[in-house]
């Protein structure tokens, strides 16, 4: 499978979020993130968010403008935190086990 690199394909700025929302309405939460554009990934998890999501922005100013007037408008989303990807290490993409 070919992956491509976001930051050598014009995208700025690259990074992940973590979401907490109301859990009675994390279902609502997601589908209304799985319609914006610049996220790509989106899962549900344990740990200290109950969503967790993948970006890629334009600029500072695009995410800036996700964040502010999509992303924090949406009903049942309690808090983000955002972190921005500085480099990848390691990124593969062909789907085999860890014991492969």
């Amino acid at each position: 499978v070919a992956v491509s690199n976001p930051l050598k394909l014009g995208f700025e700025v690259v990074g992940m979020l973590k979401i907490d929302v109301d859990i009675k309405k994390i279902d609502t939460v997601s589908k209304e993130l799985s319609k914006i554009d610049q996220i790509w990934y989106i899962v549900h998890a344990t740990g200290s968010a109950y969503i967790y999501a993948e970006f890629n922005a334009k600029s500072i100013d695009d995410l800036n403008d996700v964040i502010a007037n999509r992303i924090n408008k949406i009903d049942g989303l309690l808090k983000t935190e955002t972190s921005l990807v500085l480099k990848f290490v390691k990124r593969r993409y062909d789907w085999k086990t860890a014991i492969d």
